[in-house]
């Protein structure tokens, strides 16, 4: 278990002191007859040598100041009659209002859900003594009327509001009282007399409890599998087996997709790029997350998943979002440029189609040196004492200072994740075979299951 100190004992000592403090004694009458009272002083009797030394000027001469009331811890035991099932675990969860953070009010909706797990407290008797100094008998009298009449025999602590702290109550009861310190005759040595009332308070000691936000499943996969009879009975056995993966169904409420359609905005769509639901109202983003939760500005986070299938985790892009104030259906995506894919190949400066464009023509420079171009379709004999006919489309082509070579063949690819930026737009472009061409590696379309957002 890791290091855990929640000063339980602590807090319920200066609790328990409390209950002493504010007592008053007369100790005379002024001028005009009035009585004069003194507020009598409680606090923890068990200071340190250090501080004792200095609350007596670090001389042995010094008398105490009286009268005072000091508590201390004489004893502690487990109570076994308190005692719930070793390791029993109690949830339960927390229903949130839905909060409007633009009116300062909360809804009738519903918002986050919170669920806490906590472990059985521990119960203990705590065994203290609390010490009441005087000078004489008519100040002991005073105080101590004013104490026994509070136990009758004991009173409830409630050390928190919290209506989940099922250790908030603590019970303390007068047990025994030792009404003077001093023997019989009394004589002339000592004018500090000490009473001593004794306490024993039933208290618990619990472990810090489990604090979750609760989520409902958004998205669900199902891996299937093709095995022959033996890799079957060995699959019902519970043993190992080799298997060949066939697909993924991926389920998403709705089926929704969503459309990065700039660095900072997030739009959610239909199937088909509308964005218009079936009672012809345009689709929330606050709606369709209601079952879930609420988006915490600048803690909620959206992840883009760009691998192939969607158990793959490794390369997703992460960025914390937000609700758009002036559109519903859009949401502020702040990107983690940490989480983006590493590039795989060198900075091209640009995107061309070899069949419009051309070094020198007016929208790209003349051919020089260390230029590299994407190109979005195969040269062909246009233009070809420019390009000279080298490329395919796709292929990453690059000047050597002599004429172009093809720095990547996008034909002999396959299937492998490449990844390049474009220095005209700085942004981040993406190929694997399957789409032909160079697109944004995240700034585009995302089906089910390749995004999801963690509130």
């Amino acid at each position: 278990m890791q290091y855990f100190y929640d000063k339980q004992i602590r807090r319920h000592l200066i609790q328990f002191v409390r209950m002493f403090s504010n007592f008053s004694v007369q100790i005379g009458e002024n001028d005009d007859g009035d009585p004069i009272y003194r507020t009598v002083p409680a606090k923890y009797g068990d200071p340190t040598r250090m501080a004792a030394t200095i609350m007596r000027e670090n001389s042995e001469n010094k008398m105490l100041s009286v009268p005072q009331i000091t508590c201390y811890i004489t004893g502690m035991s487990q109570d076994p009659s308190r005692r719930m099932h070793a390791g029993f675990q109690k949830r339960e969860t927390i229903y949130e209002k839905d909060f409007n953070s633009a009116t300062g009010d909360y809804t009738t909706d519903p918002g986050n859900t919170y669920q806490i797990t906590k472990t059985a407290p521990v119960p203990y008797i705590l065994d203290i003594n609390v010490d009441v100094w005087t000078s004489n008998t008519d100040q002991k009298l005073q105080l101590m009327e004013q104490l026994l009449i509070l136990f009758d025999p004991l009173i409830d602590l409630h050390s928190s509001k919290n209506p989940f702290d099922w250790t908030a109550l603590s019970y303390n009861e007068l047990s025994g009282i030792q009404f003077s310190s001093r023997s019989q005759p009394i004589g002339t040595e000592d004018i500090i007399d000490i009473g001593t009332l004794q306490f024993r308070s039933m208290i618990y000691l619990t472990p810090p409890a489990k604090f979750n936000r609760s989520k409902l499943i958004h998205t669900i996969l199902t891996q299937l599998y093709t095995m022959d009879a033996d890799q079957v009975d060995l699959f019902q056995q519970k043993k190992s087996y080799t298997y060949d993966s066939l697909s993924y169904t991926v389920i998403t409420p709705s089926q929704y997709w969503i459309e990065v359609t700039d660095a900072t905005t997030v739009k959610i769509t239909n199937q088909d790029g509308t964005t218009i639901d079936s009672d012809g109202n345009t689709l929330n983003w606050e709606t369709i997350l209601a079952p879930i939760g609420r988006i915490n500005s600048g803690y909620s986070q959206l992840r883009l998943r760009l691998a192939g299938t969607p158990d793959d985790d490794d390369s997703d892009v992460i960025g914390t979002i937000a609700y758009d104030a002036g559109n519903v259906n859009h949401l502020t995506f702040t990107i983690d440029d940490s989480t983006l894919p590493a590039t795989t190949q060198t900075a091209v400066d640009r995107i061309v189609n070899p069949n419009v464009n051309y070094p020198g023509d007016g929208t790209l420079p003349a051919a020089a040196a260390g230029q590299r171009y994407i190109l979005t379709d195969k040269t062909t004999n246009n233009n070809s004492s420019v390009w000279a006919s080298i490329a395919g489309k796709g292929d990453i082509i690059q000047n050597n200072g002599f004429g172009w070579e093809v720095s990547f063949d996008a034909s002999a690819n396959g299937s492998t994740a490449q990844y390049v930026t474009n220095t005209a737009d700085s942004q981040l472009y993406f190929y694997n075979g399957s789409n032909e061409i160079w697109t944004h590696a995240w700034q585009a379309k995302h089906k089910p299951g390749f995004w999801r957002i963690f509130i």
